[in-house]
């Protein structure tokens, strides 16, 4: 499978970049992506 990565800056494209060069292990990744999705939610959560 062919996977076009685009490096956008954002933290959630930095996981993708990693990813694609193996810098991280999957579960590693996963980890990483649920503590950045916390981190939006919670700054969503105090801009209330």
């Amino acid at each position: 499978m062919r996977v076009k990565v685009v490096f956008d800056g954002t933290p959630a494209g930095t996981i993708t970049l990693e990813d694609r060069l193996q810098y991280l292990p999957p579960v590693g990744g996963a980890l990483l992506q649920e503590a950045i999705d916390v981190a939006v939610i919670l700054n969503a959560l105090r801009a209330l």
